[in-house]
């Protein structure tokens, strides 16, 4: 007979960090729409910053402070970030981020 008792376990376990990685896209997504809902303001530099800011701190939260400044979801705010840090399509790089957002909620 097969212990199942393991298995259900890292079943569960399995389970739970799925729906905290889902949770963690659909955050990303929440942000990146406030940034597109005030994409035509004049300090858009500084509402960026503040809501990747406001981003990191949340998913800190979600993954209970470990480190998560390497994972998917918090390079492409980099990259947002360092694109608007340069002045160069920032409009555009918004719009991408929140694109990615949207393909990784509907295809998770």
């Amino acid at each position: 007979m097969v212990n199942t008792t393991f298995k259900d376990k890292q079943r569960s376990l399995e389970n739970s960090h799925y729906n905290t990685h889902l949770k963690t896209w659909e955050l990303s997504l929440k942000y990146s729409t406030i940034l597109m809902s005030n994409i035509n303001t004049s300090n858009l530099y500084s509402l960026c910053i503040s809501t990747t800011d406001e981003y990191i701190k949340s998913v800190k939260k979600l993954y209970k402070n470990k480190n998560v400044m390497d994972r998917n979801f918090i390079q492409i705010w980099k990259t947002m970030l360092n694109t608007v840090k340069h002045g160069k399509n920032m409009k555009s790089c918004i719009r991408l981020l929140h694109h990615t957002n949207l393909n990784n909620i509907y295809n998770s």
